[in-house]
Protein backbone atom coordinates (compact mmCIF):
# COMPACT_ATOMS: atom_id res chain seq x y z
CA UNK A 1 0.00 0.00 0.00
CA UNK A 2 2.96 1.73 0.70
CA UNK A 3 4.97 1.45 -2.42
CA UNK A 4 7.84 1.58 -0.43
CA UNK A 5 10.16 -0.53 2.03
CA UNK A 6 9.21 -0.28 5.47
CA UNK A 7 12.23 2.26 7.53
CA UNK A 8 12.84 -0.83 9.31
CA UNK A 9 11.63 -4.49 10.08
CA UNK A 10 13.39 -7.35 11.81
CA UNK A 11 15.04 -8.61 8.72
CA UNK A 12 17.35 -5.38 7.77
CA UNK A 13 20.68 -4.70 8.58
CA UNK A 14 21.45 -3.19 12.50
CA UNK A 15 21.98 0.58 10.72
CA UNK A 16 17.92 0.85 9.95
CA UNK A 17 17.43 -0.37 13.44
CA UNK A 18 19.69 1.31 15.26
CA UNK A 19 18.18 5.07 13.49
CA UNK A 20 14.61 3.72 14.04
CA UNK A 21 15.77 2.65 17.75
CA UNK A 22 16.75 6.17 18.07
CA UNK A 23 13.92 7.56 16.78
CA UNK A 24 11.81 5.83 19.43
CA UNK A 25 13.97 6.56 22.38
CA UNK A 26 14.58 10.13 21.08
CA UNK A 27 13.74 12.60 24.37
CA UNK A 28 12.34 15.53 22.33
CA UNK A 29 10.50 15.88 19.11
CA UNK A 30 12.87 18.05 17.48
CA UNK A 31 15.23 15.15 17.16
CA UNK A 32 12.98 12.24 16.49
CA UNK A 33 11.80 14.61 13.72
CA UNK A 34 14.91 15.13 12.21
CA UNK A 35 15.17 11.55 11.56
CA UNK A 36 11.62 10.65 10.58
CA UNK A 37 12.62 13.10 7.81
CA UNK A 38 15.79 12.11 6.98
CA UNK A 39 13.83 8.74 6.54
CA UNK A 40 11.21 10.00 4.32
CA UNK A 41 8.59 9.08 7.09
CA UNK A 42 4.84 9.33 6.32
CA UNK A 43 3.28 6.71 9.00
CA UNK A 44 4.87 5.84 12.16
CA UNK A 45 2.87 2.43 13.43
CA UNK A 46 3.48 1.45 17.38
CA UNK A 47 2.06 -1.27 18.91
CA UNK A 48 1.95 -1.62 22.74
CA UNK A 49 4.93 -4.45 23.09
CA UNK A 50 7.06 -1.58 21.80
CA UNK A 51 5.94 1.61 24.36
CA UNK A 52 4.47 -0.88 27.22
CA UNK A 53 6.72 -2.55 29.64
CA UNK A 54 4.53 -4.62 31.53
CA UNK A 55 4.90 -6.74 34.91
CA UNK A 56 2.38 -9.37 36.35
CA UNK A 57 3.41 -9.26 39.71
CA UNK A 58 1.56 -12.52 40.06
CA UNK A 59 3.98 -14.47 37.87
CA UNK A 60 6.98 -12.47 38.05
CA UNK A 61 6.92 -12.18 34.17
CA UNK A 62 7.88 -9.01 31.85
CA UNK A 63 6.50 -8.25 28.86
CA UNK A 64 7.43 -5.59 26.09
CA UNK A 65 10.06 -4.67 23.84
CA UNK A 66 11.27 -1.34 25.10
CA UNK A 67 14.54 -2.71 26.36
CA UNK A 68 15.19 -3.92 22.88
CA UNK A 69 14.88 -0.42 21.48
CA UNK A 70 16.80 1.10 24.36
CA UNK A 71 19.64 -1.60 23.33
CA UNK A 72 19.47 -0.86 19.76
CA UNK A 73 19.98 2.92 20.41
CA UNK A 74 23.19 2.20 22.15
CA UNK A 75 21.26 3.15 26.01
CA UNK A 76 20.87 1.37 28.91
CA UNK A 77 17.72 -0.34 29.72
CA UNK A 78 17.81 0.99 33.42
CA UNK A 79 17.83 4.45 31.83
CA UNK A 80 14.48 3.95 31.57
CA UNK A 81 12.60 1.50 34.10
CA UNK A 82 13.93 -1.01 36.38
CA UNK A 83 13.22 -2.87 39.46
CA UNK A 84 13.84 -1.54 43.12
CA UNK A 85 13.11 -3.45 45.76
CA UNK A 86 10.98 -3.57 49.37
CA UNK A 87 11.73 -5.45 52.57
CA UNK A 88 8.82 -7.51 53.46
CA UNK A 89 8.96 -10.54 55.60
CA UNK A 90 12.57 -11.34 55.43
CA UNK A 91 12.60 -11.25 51.35
CA UNK A 92 12.95 -8.74 48.75
CA UNK A 93 9.80 -7.99 46.25
CA UNK A 94 11.00 -6.38 43.39
CA UNK A 95 8.68 -3.24 41.92
CA UNK A 96 9.27 -2.14 38.17
CA UNK A 97 9.38 1.77 38.39
CA UNK A 98 9.80 3.99 35.22
CA UNK A 99 12.08 6.91 34.85
CA UNK A 100 11.12 10.37 33.44
CA UNK A 101 13.45 9.05 30.08
CA UNK A 102 10.76 6.56 29.46
CA UNK A 103 7.62 8.90 29.38
CA UNK A 104 9.54 11.64 27.37
CA UNK A 105 10.40 8.84 24.74
CA UNK A 106 8.75 9.46 21.31
CA UNK A 107 7.43 6.05 21.62
CA UNK A 108 5.57 6.76 24.98
CA UNK A 109 4.25 10.40 23.87
CA UNK A 110 2.94 8.50 20.75
CA UNK A 111 1.03 4.97 21.91
CA UNK A 112 0.58 5.66 25.87
CA UNK A 113 -0.53 9.29 25.22
CA UNK A 114 -2.09 10.01 21.84
CA UNK A 115 0.99 12.68 21.02
CA UNK A 116 -1.24 14.81 23.66
CA UNK A 117 0.22 17.39 26.20
CA UNK A 118 0.04 15.79 29.57
CA UNK A 119 0.11 17.61 33.49
CA UNK A 120 0.35 15.25 35.88
CA UNK A 121 -2.38 16.29 38.64
CA UNK A 122 -1.71 16.01 42.33
CA UNK A 123 -0.35 12.94 44.00
CA UNK A 124 0.54 11.59 40.26
CA UNK A 125 4.46 12.47 40.27
CA UNK A 126 6.36 10.08 43.15
CA UNK A 127 10.05 10.52 44.45
CA UNK A 128 11.55 7.81 45.97
CA UNK A 129 14.45 7.53 47.99
CA UNK A 130 17.13 4.31 47.93
CA UNK A 131 20.14 2.40 48.73
CA UNK A 132 22.37 0.00 47.10
CA UNK A 133 22.51 -3.33 48.80
CA UNK A 134 24.85 -6.34 48.10
CA UNK A 135 23.18 -9.90 49.06
CA UNK A 136 25.72 -12.51 49.86
CA UNK A 137 26.57 -13.44 45.82
CA UNK A 138 27.21 -10.17 45.40
CA UNK A 139 24.28 -8.89 42.95
CA UNK A 140 23.24 -5.19 43.96
CA UNK A 141 19.77 -4.64 44.20
CA UNK A 142 18.37 -1.06 44.89
CA UNK A 143 16.37 -1.02 47.79
CA UNK A 144 13.42 1.52 48.93
CA UNK A 145 13.93 3.64 51.61
CA UNK A 146 10.75 6.06 51.61
CA UNK A 147 8.15 7.04 48.80
CA UNK A 148 6.68 10.40 48.62
CA UNK A 149 3.40 11.20 46.63
CA UNK A 150 1.97 14.65 48.50
CA UNK A 151 3.49 16.77 45.63
CA UNK A 152 0.75 19.09 44.30
CA UNK A 153 2.73 18.96 40.95
CA UNK A 154 6.05 17.99 39.06
CA UNK A 155 8.57 21.15 39.84
CA UNK A 156 7.21 20.58 43.28
CA UNK A 157 8.36 17.23 43.30
CA UNK A 158 12.02 18.35 41.30
CA UNK A 159 12.58 21.01 43.84
CA UNK A 160 11.81 18.61 46.77
CA UNK A 161 14.85 16.34 45.49
CA UNK A 162 16.91 19.05 44.42
CA UNK A 163 16.79 20.46 48.07
CA UNK A 164 18.56 16.63 49.52
CA UNK A 165 21.37 17.31 50.73
CA UNK A 166 22.45 13.01 50.91
CA UNK A 167 21.34 9.67 49.77
CA UNK A 168 19.73 8.88 46.60
CA UNK A 169 16.86 10.38 45.49
CA UNK A 170 14.04 9.60 41.96
CA UNK A 171 11.22 10.86 40.25
CA UNK A 172 9.71 7.99 39.17
CA UNK A 173 6.59 6.14 37.73
CA UNK A 174 4.70 2.66 38.52
CA UNK A 175 2.18 3.09 35.81
CA UNK A 176 3.08 3.20 32.33
CA UNK A 177 0.09 4.79 31.66
CA UNK A 178 -0.02 7.71 34.12
CA UNK A 179 3.29 10.36 33.35
CA UNK A 180 4.42 11.45 36.75
CA UNK A 181 6.29 14.15 34.42
CA UNK A 182 4.98 17.40 32.28
CA UNK A 183 4.96 16.57 28.62
CA UNK A 184 4.39 18.70 25.47
CA UNK A 185 2.03 18.32 23.06
CA UNK A 186 3.74 16.42 19.45
CA UNK A 187 3.14 19.16 17.21
CA UNK A 188 3.52 16.93 14.02
CA UNK A 189 1.88 14.00 14.43
CA UNK A 190 -1.97 13.45 14.03
CA UNK A 191 -3.60 9.71 15.23
CA UNK A 192 -5.04 7.95 12.01
CA UNK A 193 -5.79 4.29 13.22
CA UNK A 194 -6.37 2.42 16.29
CA UNK A 195 -7.12 -1.18 16.38
CA UNK A 196 -9.08 -2.61 18.40
CA UNK A 197 -8.09 -3.21 22.46
CA UNK A 198 -6.49 -5.99 23.93
CA UNK A 199 -6.20 -6.88 27.46
CA UNK A 200 -3.27 -5.71 29.31
CA UNK A 201 -3.45 -6.91 33.01
CA UNK A 202 -5.97 -4.18 34.86
CA UNK A 203 -5.79 -2.03 31.43
CA UNK A 204 -7.55 -2.44 27.63
CA UNK A 205 -5.36 -1.40 25.22
CA UNK A 206 -4.92 -0.83 21.10
CA UNK A 207 -2.66 -3.87 19.48
CA UNK A 208 -1.58 -1.01 17.20
CA UNK A 209 -1.54 2.75 16.62
CA UNK A 210 -0.47 4.76 13.42
CA UNK A 211 0.16 8.22 13.69
CA UNK A 212 0.73 10.43 10.29
CA UNK A 213 3.96 12.24 10.46
CA UNK A 214 2.43 15.73 8.80
CA UNK A 215 5.70 17.05 8.11
CA UNK A 216 6.78 14.47 6.09
CA UNK A 217 9.99 15.30 3.42
CA UNK A 218 9.24 13.07 0.52
CA UNK A 219 12.29 11.01 -0.52
CA UNK A 220 10.97 10.71 -3.94
CA UNK A 221 8.72 12.36 -6.69
CA UNK A 222 6.05 9.50 -7.31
Amino acid sequence: MAHRIPNANPSQDPTALTRIATYFTAQDESSANNIAKELGTGYVIVDYEIAITHFDYNTGTVSGKFWAMATWAGRDPTEFFEFYYVPQQDQLVPYLLFSPEYYRSTAVRLYNFDGKAVIPTANQTIVISYQEVKDAQGSLFKVIDSVSDNFTSYEEAEAYVANQQSGNYRIVGADPMVSPVPLEALSRYKLVFGSDNISLGSASVPAIKIFEFTDRVPLYTP
